[in-house]
């Protein structure tokens, strides 16, 4: 079933992804069928590309069932044969060398850096896709083709999946009056509700936390009465149901980190694109985003890594826009906590047009967390005009999210993001990252003596 037949979508009403597009203006409708008709160029390509992996035996990526490791040596062949007929061997120059760290960023005091994962043969140092392969991806994955190409460049960098059974028996670990819980029951409800996928029917969704009743419970074989999550159907209880299981085990085998909003748009998401009924798939790549893309720490209590990449975005900015960061700064809005907080925290999703955030998020999965600066530093340039005609705070702002919001040229952002901001060499992403470490640090150390402080 293609992703249209999926959410019943109308022409010109819904997206592929189900959001709705009806009220978009003609400028917009036009950028979107001129997209359509680039990534149908591609498609043909693409194609060829998922025979090739099905050739290798691994045309669904498999689930390695928890306890098992990656496979490696004689036994990871099918990998390397797919790095070799689909990905290129050439590394991509400075602005594709790899970071000595995971995702770049040093291990500051604020951070628990990620284990390092040695890359399969023929792909870059960082176990990313290079050479031509990347090209394809920078021009975009066509949404029938996600599904498998996701959970594999996401496998190629050392995510391990569980399978279903796992993911259900780590839920049912949470309790069932943990905050986190608690907190994620009234997140279903609130995550895309304008989505027809999403869109909760309480009649046919599992009951939340908040009911007493232990008809929706199932026995942990302890003696103890736990959540059930059914088994995802199909409509919105098969989302909504798939997003709650997708949250309860990340929470429960997180303890440190637990839930903190802005996951569930990840999650959803990924649902969205990949499916509720491949739910294994898409946790393996929502925990290789969390855990290793994304800055560590970014969903922790004080959200330091989340600030870190806000004040890292803001030095870049001084760096590459320096006469609209100095209009920004008159205007007292510079600070990027006041217009991409989301960006971080959601991967852009909640920000840019499904079908817009979905080609960002190729080549994030493709090349890395750097490449949410650049996305973020190419809206900026193509606000920049209207942000700098702004005269207060607001105009200027307004004039961003008006950018963001309507960002249906996928094809613009993206030549924009690679073509339009010139060179960022990653050294150049880390040493801003460390100094906004030292930053952050300074900031949590004065607030913990002020409530100290404010105590005595």
């Amino acid at each position: 079933m293609d992703l249209v037949s999926r959410f019943d979508n109308l022409e010109d009403q819904r997206d592929a992804y189900g959001f709705d597009v009806s009220q978009i203006g003609l400028d917009a409708r036009a950028c979107r069928r001129r997209c359509e008709s680039v990534d149908a160029n591609y498609r043909g390509r693409w194609e060829a590309a998922i025979a090739s992996i099905a050739r290798a035996g691994d045309a669904s990526p498999s689930i390695v069932t928890h306890g098992e490791r990656r496979p490696s040596g004689d036994r990871a062949r099918p990998m390397r044969r797919i790095s070799r007929m689909v990905m290129g061997t050439r590394n991509g120059g400075e602005d594709n060398q790899a970071p000595k760290t995971v995702n770049g960023a040093p291990a500051p005091e604020v951070s628990t850096a990620a284990p390092t994962v040695a890359p399969p043969p023929r792909v870059d140092k960082n176990g990313r896709a290079s050479g031509s392969f990347k090209a394809m991806i920078r021009r975009g994955v066509p949404a029938e083709h996600r599904p498998v190409i996701w959970p594999l460049l996401a496998r190629l960098q050392g995510a391990v999946a569980h399978d279903e059974e796992y993911l259900r028996s780590a839920s049912y670990s949470l309790p069932r009056d943990d905050a986190n819980a608690r907190q994620i029951e009234m997140d279903l409800a609130r995550t895309f509700p304008g989505n027809t996928a999403l869109r909760i029917v309480h009649s046919d969704i599992s009951h939340g936390d908040d009911d007493d009743d232990d008809d929706d419970a199932v026995s942990d074989g302890n003696g103890d009465m736990v959540p059930s999550v059914p088994t995802p159907a199909r409509g919105s209880t098969a989302h909504k149901n798939a997003l709650r299981l997708m949250l309860r085990a990340y929470s429960a085998t997180h303890p440190a980190t637990g839930y903190c909003q802005g996951m569930n748009y990840v999650a959803a998401f990924l649902l969205l694109v990949i499916g509720p009924e491949r739910v294994a798939d898409a946790y393996a790549v929502f925990a290789f985003l969390l855990d290793r893309v994304l800055y560590p720490r970014t969903y922790d209590a004080n959200l330091s890594g989340a600030h870190v990449s806000l004040m890292t975005l803001g030095a870049l900015l001084e760096k590459k826009f320096p006469r609209l960061h100095a209009h920004m700064s008159r205007h007292d809005c510079s600070d990027p906590s006041l217009f991409a907080t989301d960006w971080f925290l959601t991967l852009m999703c909640k920000s840019l047009p499904a079908e817009t955030a979905a080609r960002v998020w190729d080549t994030v999965l493709s090349e890395g967390s750097k490449v949410l600066y650049r996305a973020s530093l190419a809206l900026l340039k193509l606000a920049e005009d209207r942000m700098l005609r702004g005269d207060h705070a607001g105009s200027v702002l307004e004039a961003l999210n008006h950018e963001t919001r309507d960002c249906h040229d996928r094809e613009r952002l993206l030549t924009t993001m690679f073509h339009g901001i010139g060179s960022l060499p990653m050294r150049v992403v880390m040493r801003a990252q460390v100094k906004s470490v030292s930053v952050v640090n300074n900031q949590l150390a004065d607030r913990f003596n002020r409530r100290s402080t404010s105590r005595k």
